[in-house]
């Protein structure tokens, strides 16, 4: 059974198209890799499969099971695209933390759970800003994992992760 369906899906922006009559069907249970040079809209596709962008033509759907009431947007999704999101004045845990208090679900426990998982640690008084580019890289994996999701959406998960945190991830 598919999760998301991709329906002949185009986008542009100003002007220039960036996807064009994309179709696909993503599996429960199963990985998949983007593979294409810069530029050819990778990240695009995947803003769109989990409802942070819409297709100008053509459709995407996902499983209602993976949908809260009265929302299009899945909150089931662990997502990280375009980069690392993070508050730069606070510790990895505080990120954490805060983005837990969104919705209420993760306790602190959970949350430095996720930090140990990508081999951070969180009783560390170290603010973001000055974390390396991997050491960011490894609290926006954090972010996506933490909440147990039932999809992972990541885009360039292994950016800036040196040999120990591939091992981690």
């Amino acid at each position: 059974m598919s999760i998301i369906e991709v329906r002949s899906a185009s986008k542009s922006f100003t002007g220039k198209q960036v996807l064009s009559d994309v179709s696909l069907k993503i599996e429960r249970g199963r990985r998949y890799g983007l593979c294409g040079p810069n530029g050819s809209g990778k990240s695009v596709l995947l803003q769109m499969l989990c409802g942070l962008i819409a297709p100008d033509t053509g459709s995407v759907s996902i499983d209602s099971s993976l949908l809260s009431a009265n929302r299009t947007f899945p909150d089931r999704f662990g997502i990280s695209i375009n980069g690392p999101a993070y508050l730069a004045g606070l510790t990895a845990l505080d990120n954490l933390l805060d983005l837990a208090a969104i919705r209420k679900r993760d306790t602190p426990a959970v949350c430095a759970a996720a930090l140990v998982a990508v081999g951070l640690d969180p009783r560390s008084p170290q603010r973001v800003r000055a974390f390396s580019f991997g050491m960011k890289q490894k609290l926006a994996l954090a972010q996506a994992f933490m909440e147990s999701p039932q999809v992972l959406l990541l885009d360039e998960p292994f950016n800036a992760l040196d040999e120990r945190g591939l091992l981690h991830g």
